[in-house]
C-alpha cells in the first residue's frame, strides 16, 4: 500500500490477506503513519513504513498540506481546491527495488497513489516488477501528473517498459496509446497495470 495515509486501503488488504498474507504500508507523512502503527500495533501480518517511494534513496523535502493532507507530495500538484496551506517537511525516501531487493516474499498487489509520483515509483522498481509481476492499482491524473513532467503518454509508455498493460476499471485492456489519450482523464483517474503474461487470467476474473 504506497501512499496508506489513514489505512483505508491497508485495513482492506488485511481482511484479504487471510493468516498467511502481508502487508506493507508505505506513508511518509508523520501524523498518518504514527497513528496506523499506534491502530494496528500488536499485529504480525502488516507492516509500517514512515517513508516516501520513488526512483532513489534519499532524505526529501516533502510537500504537506495541511488542510488537505490527502494532496501531499514530493512536489506540489494542481490542488482541487483553494487555498492550500503547504508546510515543508523533510521524509526518507527509497524505491521498490532498493526497499524490496532482500525480500523473500512475493508481492502479488501493489496499491499506488502519491499525488504525482507514480511514474518515478514505476522507474525505481525494474527489478521489483522482473520478480514479482503484481497487479497494480494505481491513480493516475493530469492535475498531479503534469507538475512532475509527465503526460498522459508517459504511463502508457512506463508499463510498456515494464511489460504490462493498462486496464480500466471495469478490466478492459486499453489496447493502444491513441485509445489511451482518449481515455485517459476522461472520467477518473483509478486504472490498474496487469503484467502481459497474465492478460488471460485478468480477463477470466
Amino acid at each position: 500500500d504506497i501512499g496508506a495515509h489513514a489505512g483505508r486501503h491497508t485495513l482492506q488488504f488485511l481482511d484479504i490477506i487471510g493468516t498467511e498474507g502481508f502487508v506493507w504500508a508505505f506513508e511518509p507523512l508523520p501524523p498518518f503513519a504514527e497513528a496506523l502503527e499506534r491502530d494496528l500495533a500488536g499485529l504480525k501480518r502488516v507492516k509500517i513504513i514512515q517513508m516516501a517511494l520513488s526512483d532513489s534513496e534519499r532524505v526529501s523535502c516533502f510537500k504537506y498540506v495541511e488542510n488537505y493532507p490527502g494532496e501531499s507530495g514530493l512536489q506540489e500538484r494542481n490542488y482541487n481546491y483553494d487555498g492550500a496551506i503547504i508546510r515543508d517537511i523533510e521524509v526518507r525516501v527509497s524505491s521498490l527495488d532498493i526497499y524490496f531487493a532482500d525480500n523473500e516474499k512475493n508481492v502479488d498487489f501493489v496499491k499506488i497513489d502519491v499525488e504525482g509520483g507514480e511514474i518515478d515509483i514505476l522507474r525505481g522498481a525494474t527489478q521489483f516488477f522482473k520478480k514479482n509481476r503484481p497487479i497494480v492499482s494505481i491513480e493516475y491524473g493530469r492535475p498531479s501528473y503534469q507538475p512532475y513532467g509527465n503526460t498522459s503518454d508517459t504511463l502508457f509508455i512506463s508499463a510498456s517498459t515494464h511489460d504490462y498493460l493498462i486496464s480500466d476499471l471495469f478490466g478492459n485492456i486499453i489496447e493502444n496509446i491513441d485509445d489511451w489519450r482518449v481515455i485517459c482523464d476522461t472520467a477518473y483517474w483509478d486504472y490498474f497495470l496487469v503484467p502481459v503474461e497474465r492478460r488471460t487470467e485478468w480477463a477470466d476474473v
